[in-house]
């Protein structure tokens, strides 16, 4: 934990005024406890949710004005950006990350894919957000 608290600044650029939303179960505690170390890591509010469905994750977004959040591709291929204007900061994990996907939030959002794996962790990623040409995005380590 104390590796993401310290490595996420070089990462991506966030604020303690960022709220992060926390909505996975502690079942997986990669993603539970990454989203806790984000907050940690900026100072930022943790907004605790169980959204279990797409509707519940959309509406806690919305109303507590969430702008971080770590989402399964999938989850994000399902919504719409317009339906979460608040949010500026996705980090995605636990499944590829289809490009078309990645291209369109990127132009939205700063989107970070993460490979997961504990001994990866933060060592790995791709960054989408400067992916203007269509190809594959930059993939380093921090």
């Amino acid at each position: 934990a104390v590796h993401e608290v310290v490595t996420y600044p070089s990462v991506i650029r966030m604020s303690s005024s960022d709220r992060v939303l926390q909505q996975h179960s502690l079942y997986w505690g990669a993603s539970a406890f990454g989203e806790i170390d984000i907050a940690l890591a900026f100072g930022c509010t943790l907004v605790f949710s169980e959204a279990w469905d797409l509707q519940g994750l959309v509406s806690s977004v919305s109303r507590h004005a969430v702008t971080c959040a770590g989402l399964v591709p999938s989850v994000l291929a399902a919504m719409d950006h317009t339906d979460v204007p608040t949010l500026r900061h996705v980090f995605t994990w636990g499944e590829a990350l289809q490009p078309r996907v990645a291209r369109e939030w990127a132009r939205n959002v700063h989107l970070v894919d993460l490979l997961i794996s504990t001994e990866c962790w933060l060592s790995l990623y791709a960054d989408w957000t400067n992916d203007t040409t269509g190809a594959k995005a930059d993939s380093r380590p921090p």
